[in-house]
């Protein structure tokens, strides 16, 4: 299995206007990708006022590929949401142990 984390700096104040698109645009197009296994999109909390993120678990890199593309290792952000991000981060694990085991 893959883990997937997606990590986004939205612009100061962005927060809810972030949210409600992510809601909107990124939760539906990631819930219905074959492979995903599972998904956690979580608003911040804290001193990381700015940053969200999403968890994606995924059966293979195979699958990752058929969502995002041969350059799999790069963020997919809609169009819509990118005006109010400041940056946006993505970085897979190959998983070892779960809470499964």
């Amino acid at each position: 299995m893959v883990i997937r984390v997606f990590r986004a700096h939205v612009q100061p104040g962005r927060q809810a206007d972030f949210e409600a698109m992510a809601r909107r645009l990124s939760v539906p197009l990631v819930r219905k990708q074959k492979g995903l296994l599972g998904f956690y999109a979580g608003r911040p909390l804290g001193h990381a006022k700015d940053e969200f993120v999403m968890v994606t678990l995924w059966d293979s890199v195979e699958s990752i590929q058929a969502f995002v593309g041969p350059d799999w290792e790069q963020a997919v952000v809609p169009e819509e949401e990118r005006p109010v991000l400041l940056e946006s981060f993505v970085h897979h694990y190959e998983t070892y142990a779960s809470s499964e085991d």
